[in-house]
């Protein structure tokens, strides 16, 4: 047990988070979370209140959606706040928020621990030099320890100079717990048996469905191919929705499904029973639903523009890594992970120990590093 009062500043609750919290609330004598905003606008998880074991507050904020960025700015001050709380140790979930930038003069100002909970890579960052470097290197510097989402966020933070003494390298993950268990229990319902009777070669994409995500890249490459016996079904929402269909249209490509966005409940069936999910981003701090797929036991053909690629995939085993923007790798990487036999119990197991207590065991030693 943590005998210290700990708080934990972030954007929102997503659900995926709620697991770890609620292991963090068990190990440390006095912990909080505040979170700057209930939801956010391109976020459409349904969250269940009565997981949450956790002390929560969502803070009164200004929140503004900026499309072109697909990225919610919080405003919001909470310096007295800091104050009355008067946490031994504060976490923060990014540098991106005033909110951050304000724990971080607060710690500083009273002498308070302040760790950086850290998902940047440079596989896509553009704060590697000019204006925006610096002010990264410097608000770096003024943190006392770090935890990352993997081994590529933590090459982040060595690219910016932190000493490694000050990193915890993490594996960032979801309750995959969750998904072994409903996985092998699916319900034969109405779409069970629409997904069962279809004996083409299943592929599933999932995600937002804008175009960094790399949509596009796999219906191109899929024209490339030209097997009718394939299907993808295409599960999300986004600002780029009509393009997609309209890039779908354009390739002939009649064997393709817009689900539209779906909670997990739901996602669960296509985790179990598509042949292999397909993530081919081109901007991704690490990517969940690689984890959420692998613990289902469903191989993966996954970006080299993730982080979690870097961590998660083992080549030949739960799937492979490709260059997107490669159209010939991306197309030869399709038809080599249609090829693979995969073993679903392996790919299972790949991610057997990348829990939520494993990752919040990460946290708990950046809590327990030295300043």
């Amino acid at each position: 047990m943590i005998n210290k009062k700990v708080l934990l500043i972030t954007n929102i609750i997503p659900p995926y988070r709620i697991a770890v919290f609620n292991y963090l609330k068990e190990k440390i004598k006095n912990f909080n979370v505040w979170a700057l905003s209930y939801k956010e606008i391109n976020r459409n998880w349904n969250i269940d209140k009565n997981s949450i074991k956790f002390n929560c507050e969502v803070l009164k904020s200004l929140s503004i959606y900026i499309k072109v960025r697909e990225f919610t700015i919080h405003f919001t001050s909470i310096g007295k706040k800091l104050k009355n709380q008067n946490a031994d140790i504060i976490i923060i979930t990014g540098y991106d928020q005033f909110a951050f930038w304000q724990a971080l003069f607060y710690a500083r100002k009273y002498n308070k621990k302040i760790i950086l909970w850290n998902g940047s890579t440079l596989l896509y960052s553009k704060l590697k030099k000019g204006m925006f470097y610096q002010i990264k290197k410097y608000f770096l510097k003024k943190i006392d320890g770090f935890i990352t989402y993997g081994t590529k966020a933590t090459e982040y933070l060595k690219y910016f100079h932190v000493p490694e003494e000050k990193i915890i390298t993490g594996c960032n993950t979801v309750d995959i717990s969750w998904f072994i268990k409903n996985s092998q229990n699916l319900k034969k319902n109405e779409l069970y048996e629409e997904l069962k009777i279809n004996n083409m070669i299943k592929l599933l994409f999932i995600g937002r469905l804008i175009k960094f995500k790399g949509l596009n890249l796999l219906l191109n490459a899929l024209s490339e191919l030209k097997q009718k016996n394939i299907i993808l079904y295409i599960i999300g929402s986004g600002n780029d929705e009509d393009f997609f269909k309209d890039t779908a249209r354009s390739n002939n490509l009649v064997n393709v499904k817009f689900c539209g966005y779906l909670q997990k409940s739901e996602i669960i069936y296509y985790y179990s029973i598509c042949d292999y999910l397909i993530f081919p981003t081109l901007n991704e701090n690490w990517g969940l639903v690689i984890n959420e797929a692998l613990s289902c036991g469903l191989p993966v053909l996954s970006s080299i523009y993730a982080g979690g690629s870097h961590d998660l995939i083992k080549e030949g085993v739960n799937g492979f890594i490709f260059d997107p923007l490669d159209k010939r790798d991306f197309v030869n990487k399709l038809k080599k992970i249609i090829l693979h036999k995969f073993n679903r119990n392996e790919v299972k197991n790949s991610i057997k120990k990348i829990t939520s207590e494993y990752y919040s065991e990460k946290i708990l030693n950046a809590i327990r590093l030295k300043n």
